[in-house]
């Protein structure tokens, strides 16, 4: 009779579980599709969707000049002969790559810990106003979390399980990974770490472990040797200069408040993640038998190991790539490091649910949902990208066949493009590839690419220095006859006097 009762009971548990994992996702689902196509494609999202209309063997050439690997624009070249290439379908997809890393953060919360810290887990990912933004962007970040999801959720099961299965899943899923995104690096190397350390903490379970670990690794080393010279070549191009600039200690403490959602939201998750830490280190768990403990002590998981793994999980990517800006070209980016935000989110629901009193919480989960509705409200109520749409609408109206359309950074052409349904016009950068643009020079340099036309426009985006002495020297030889304003974006028409 017992038994029935508990089969009974277990049931019932699991049937709750099953609706609240599937009413969670279909929030976070909600979410990241509400107004998904509302603002503009900006210029990251328009080199997306660009690059992804060209074929697989030209993705790979573009790609070799750019700073990521192809995978992601493969998916996208896909998914755009099927859905189109709208501000909605473009997004779509990546909406679709968050959605499911919100089931997936289930699973991996608990193979971690217990079905409890995984379904908070992913209730914090459904709300997380960082990893929404990132589900509304035609970009690769929502692909680089489900796939390192999927990396580590299979490196766990690969330490405690010989299969062949847990083997070839770990091993496609890292390689496919470090195909999406180079950051992917550190989430290998933090792999790396975690059972290479365990020489030094624990040479029984090293023992037991090192060979599949080190064949899964070689492996995936062999997978990837076809994009290896490609990367390198990436490497090179960095080097030679690139646009993100020096992080400092404050960086990365913004990073921690980024991944939060906000400073309320910071507030309530950094002393949670702090208490897992703690509570996970010192060894601290509910009262347990004899058999368990010393089971513990036998996993490669024990209850030390596993805060370790997430230890390493967030910071290498922060550490790693903190450490390289520092002594090379910096390469931090908050964005880049998104698989981080995960491993912050489990140690946020485990500290959560380490809490002995029922009561706070409930009231912490309450908190953490207003606070991040509060956010999303304000989220979805801004304008988050440069407004191409608007601009160029207004810009279609007023424009005349032959006039000369000019950029002030060459990269604006490609959003521009994008919304642009008019092919009777003539398109420059300025200044050209081949010239170095100063002051002194401006002049000089801006005579010859304009002096040929009655009308001219220029667009200018991502301003620098130079930017306002453009327009300065266009006013002085045209009249200026209408000016285009919007976030983001300026566009001028010049005509001759």
């Amino acid at each position: 009779m017992k038994s029935e009762l508990k089969l009974a009971r277990d049931t019932r548990l699991s049937s709750l579980l099953l609706i609240s994992l599937l009413l969670i996702t279909s929030l976070g689902a909600a979410l990241r599709i509400y107004k998904i196509g509302s603002d503009s494609i900006w210029l990251d999202e328009a080199y997306s969707i660009q690059i992804s209309h060209k074929p697989l063997s030209t993705i790979v050439e573009e790609t070799s000049k750019d700073v990521h690997p192809p995978l992601y624009y493969f998916a996208l070249h896909y998914w755009i002969k099927l859905f189109g290439d709208s501000e909605f379908s473009s997004r779509l997809l990546s909406a679709l790559f968050g959605t499911l890393a919100i089931l997936l953060i289930y699973f991996v919360g608990s193979l971690l810990f217990d079905k409890s810290t995984g379904l908070l887990a992913s209730l914090l990912l459904a709300l997380s106003p960082f990893n929404i933004a990132f589900a509304q962007e035609a970009r690769m970040y929502t692909l680089f979390t489900l796939l390192a999801l999927l990396s580590i959720y299979f490196f766990i099961k690969l330490l405690e399980d010989r299969s062949l299965f847990a083997l070839a899943a770990y091993v496609l899923s890292s390689a496919l990974m470090l195909y999406t995104h180079v950051y992917s690096l550190f989430i290998i190397i933090a792999q790396n770490l975690y059972w290479l350390s365990l020489l030094f903490i624990s040479r029984e379970i090293f023992k037991r472990i090192w060979k599949r670990c080190l064949l899964a690794q070689t492996l995936i080393v062999l997978l990837f040797l076809p994009w290896l010279s490609r990367l390198l070549q990436q490497i090179t191009h960095v080097q030679k200069g690139f646009w993100i600039p020096r992080p400092t200690a404050r960086t990365i403490l913004d990073t921690f408040v980024t991944y939060a959602g906000s400073n309320e939201l910071a507030w309530i998750l950094f002393p949670l993640v702090c208490l897992a830490i703690f509570l996970g280190l010192r060894g601290s768990e509910s009262a347990e038998g004899e058999a368990a403990l010393d089971e513990k002590r036998r996993s490669v998981l024990s209850s030390r190991l596993k805060i370790y793994l997430l230890l390493l999980w967030i910071l290498s990517p922060l550490i790693l790539s903190f450490i390289i800006s520092q002594f090379s070209t910096p390469i931090f980016q908050t964005k880049y490091t998104i698989p981080s935000s995960l491993a912050f989110i489990i140690l946020s629901a485990r500290g959560l649910l380490r809490i002995s009193f029922h009561q706070l919480r409930m009231l912490l989960v309450l908190l953490l949902v207003c606070f991040s509705l509060v956010d999303l409200r304000n989220y979805y109520g801004a304008i988050k990208k440069d407004m191409w749409r608007e601009s160029v609408a207004g810009f279609e109206q007023l424009a005349r066949s032959g006039d000369l359309v000019l950029f002030n950074d060459r990269s604006g052409q490609t959003p521009f493009d994008y919304y642009l349904r008019r092919t009777d016009l003539i398109e420059k950068g300025f200044p050209d590839n081949d010239s170095d643009l100063r002051a002194d020079n401006l002049e000089e340099l801006l005579r010859p690419a304009v002096e040929k036309y009655n009308r001219v426009w220029l667009v200018i985006s991502h301003p620098n220095v130079l930017s306002p002495l453009i327009a300065e020297q266009m006013a002085r030889w045209y009249m200026t006859a209408a000016q285009i304003n919007y976030p983001g974006v300026e566009i001028y028409l010049f005509e001759k006097r």
